[in-house]
């Protein structure tokens, strides 16, 4: 995958993880978390910042957590990816069809039972449950 198309994938990952949280906020190392991000005050969320779309701050109490908060202009932004088809991605990567799921079970299957032999249906029914 290309590095833009990661970044896009992060960004919206992130626009979206705190558009479902309390207040539009999460502590960074969560939102470090969702994004798979080795540091939580990584270079993603200052290009959100330069965007105007997220605003970091720190714990009231707890010095060692910062904050990320998700501000109108990216709520506003985060919404309209949402409403776009493919979730705001760029023309080419496609959600797969729904006569494609089939197979993508399939080939995930297969990755799981290599992963985790056996655990393949423990993990796929987890997945389900949360």
């Amino acid at each position: 995958m290309r590095q833009s198309t990661v970044s896009a994938i992060s960004s919206t990952s992130s626009l979206s993880a705190m558009s479902e949280a309390w207040r539009r906020t999460l502590p960074m190392s969560k939102l470090a978390a969702v994004t798979n991000a080795s540091c939580p005050g990584c270079r993603m969320c200052r290009q959100l910042e330069q965007h105007g779309w997220v605003r970091r701050s720190g714990h009231p109490t707890n010095g060692r957590v910062t904050h990320a908060t998700l501000t109108d202009d990216g709520w506003r932004s985060s919404s309209r990816r949402a409403q776009t088809p493919g979730g705001g991605t760029r023309a080419g990567h496609r959600c797969p069809q729904l006569s494609q799921l089939g197979q993508l079970a399939a080939i995930a299957n297969q990755i799981l039972d290599r992963v985790a032999p056996g655990d393949a249906v423990a993990i796929a029914a987890a997945m389900r449950d949360r």
